[in-house]
């Protein structure tokens, strides 16, 4: 009751609710046109004011019933969307870590890796050396024509 009270107190809420009542009124109206026109000369429950009057507060509530439900899914679609968003900067914060992290291992085994690059050109061209030989090219195969 205190929600409603506060509801109707602010004036934009208040607007909203007379504009849901109006419509009521007006769907209540073209309800009992549609009646009159399908029962003809029968009277119809919307005649009497207690009638009216049911029909009236039975349509508002579904408005108003409609509209809570918009607003619920509403709220859930944006729960929904700031929980993605937080898991979306979490993943790339995570990856960006693990990314600093990896040029820093690299970084930080690059001496290694230079070293043993050194050391394998040293080997091998003692082994040249060895043989005596300037080191060879890439040899093409000899052609062979096919026999048939």
């Amino acid at each position: 009751i205190n929600k409603a009270y506060k509801m109707l107190e602010d004036e934009k809420e208040r607007k909203k609710c007379l504009e849901v009542v109006e419509e009521a009124r007006e769907r209540v109206e073209k309800m009992i046109q549609e009646k009159r026109l399908k029962y003809k000369n029968q009277p119809i429950e919307e005649d009497v004011a207690d009638g009216y009057k049911k029909s009236l507060w039975s349509v508002t509530c579904k408005l108003f019933a409609d509209i809570e439900r918009l607003r619920v899914k509403e709220e859930a679609n944006k729960a929904e969307e700031r929980k993605r968003k937080a898991e979306e900067t979490t993943d790339r914060e995570e990856r960006s870590k693990l990314r600093k992290e990896w040029d820093k291992n690299y970084e930080e085994s690059r001496e290694t890796r230079v070293n043993s690059w050194k050391s394998f050109q040293t080997v091998a061209k003692a082994k040249d050396t060895v043989k005596g030989k300037p080191p060879t090219l890439f040899k093409p195969p000899k052609y062979k024509p096919e026999a048939r």
